[in-house]
């Protein structure tokens, strides 16, 4: 935090004047000095960028009998990795001299930003609801989307997990898999990357469910030939679980040039295949899911007089006595329409936002005293809902709210 004697100002210019350094790096082989946020309390900016406006001007609402098109393109980097995009959203505004009804099409790309199970889930890949593993890591080669934790279970050794670059990305690092049911193993088959251009883990830590044993792998010779991967077998005590966890805790380092300092940055390790006896990655569908979701959130209640499924607008609800009770034929065609059963519930008037909603509770409470029944407690159990919520996003399953 950065404090200065009150002022009044409309237009606040900040200059670097010095910078400090704690190591003996040449300041001029160092990257730019920049900021990621600038707060000034009390002030939001939404950031967009404006298009031309200056022919629609000219044309006025002459400009209705023509066609118009807006091109709208994201600034882009080349896609080599780690380079990240300039632009990770695409934020535009424009004017037009006359109201106007427009189609949109558009080409959408998955984020490198994201987690690797969140992408494995945009691309289909099945949750452990249906039968497949979903895998995730604590970081990724930024701005490679193959490079994910899901790599590590494809089958091919080609494919890599890869942390990113740095020796403070390497040693700590894991990989974690959540399967549909406990397994029981005690090695695994590891290919790893050995050609000189990846660092090389020397020691794991293997976890399942809690109980996890250490293991120093065999010593690894570099092959001069770029993308070679070795088989390194590792035995361990027989671990059990559904959860498994593998802790990279000590590293190889291999050293390259900095492309824009050339002074040494650690390059990242490499993970062909983990080799759990028996567990591999769902392939690919043959097409990407590209259907709009609206089930974002969904929490089903079920009670004594009827259950009730709601999302983020809309809620479904089937009374006890609405509840069909067919029997079940297997050779004739069931009759029923299960979904058309249940009963939208009617909105009956706007709702207000929900935060706003309980904010004005809450000031009610404190400058007139009237009840406000959200204490402590109340907000553990909603702690308790967000966790449950990640719980199921990284499982792709449903999961049980006590």
């Amino acid at each position: 935090m950065v404090t200065f004697p009150s002022r009044t100002f409309t237009t606040l210019r900040i200059t670097v004047a010095g910078v400090a350094v704690s190591d003996h790096v040449p300041v001029g082989s160092r990257s730019s000095v920049g900021f990621a946020e600038v707060g000034i309390p009390g002030v939001s900016v939404d950031e967009t960028i404006a298009m031309p406006q200056d022919l629609l001007r000219a044309a006025g609402t002459s400009s209705i009998d023509d066609r118009l098109s807006l091109v709208m393109t994201r600034l882009r980097s080349s896609g080599t990795p780690p380079r990240a995009d300039v632009e990770t959203s695409l934020s535009r505004s424009f004017w037009l001299p006359t109201a106007r009804t427009f189609s949109m099409i558009g080409s959408a790309r998955i984020s490198p930003l994201i987690p690797d199970d969140m992408i494995d889930r945009l691309v289909g890949r099945p949750g452990t609801s249906q039968g497949g593993v979903v895998a995730y890591s604590l970081g990724r080669l930024p701005g490679d989307l193959r490079a994910g934790a899901i790599a590590t279970l494809d089958g091919n050794s080609s494919t890599l997990w890869e942390p990113g670059f740095g020796a403070s990305h390497q040693a700590g690092q894991w990989l974690q898999y959540v399967l549909p049911r406990p397994i029981t193993f005690d090695h695994l088959d590891l290919q790893i990357a050995a050609d000189s251009q990846h660092s090389v883990p020397t020691v794991l830590t293997i976890a399942a469910d809690g109980k996890s044993d250490t293991v120093t792998l065999p010593t690894v010779a570099d092959s001069p030939v770029a993308g070679s991967v070795v088989d390194v077998p590792v035995s361990f005590p027989t671990l059990t679980g559904q959860s498994i966890r593998i802790t990279v805790d000590d590293v190889r380092i291999e050293n390259t040039p900095n492309y824009y300092s050339q002074t040494p940055i650690a390059m990242p390790i490499g993970i062909a295949e983990v080799g759990i006896p028996g567990l591999h990655a769902a392939p690919l569908p043959a097409t990407i899911p590209s259907s709009c979701r609206d089930d974002l959130l969904t929490i089903q209640v079920d009670g004594t007089k009827g259950s009730a499924v709601a999302g983020l607008r809309h809620c479904w609800m089937q009374p006890y006595g609405g509840t069909p009770r067919p029997t079940w034929n297997p050779d004739v065609e069931n009759p029923f329409d299960f979904f058309d059963q249940w009963q939208k519930m009617p909105e009956q008037k706007p709702m207000d936002n929900a935060f706003r909603r309980q904010w004005e509770l809450f000031l009610r409470h404190v400058v007139k005293g009237e009840p406000f029944p959200w204490d402590l407690m109340e907000g553990a159990k909603g702690v308790q809902l967000a966790e449950k919520g990640l719980e199921s996003w990284r499982k792709r399953a449903w999961v049980d709210a006590e």
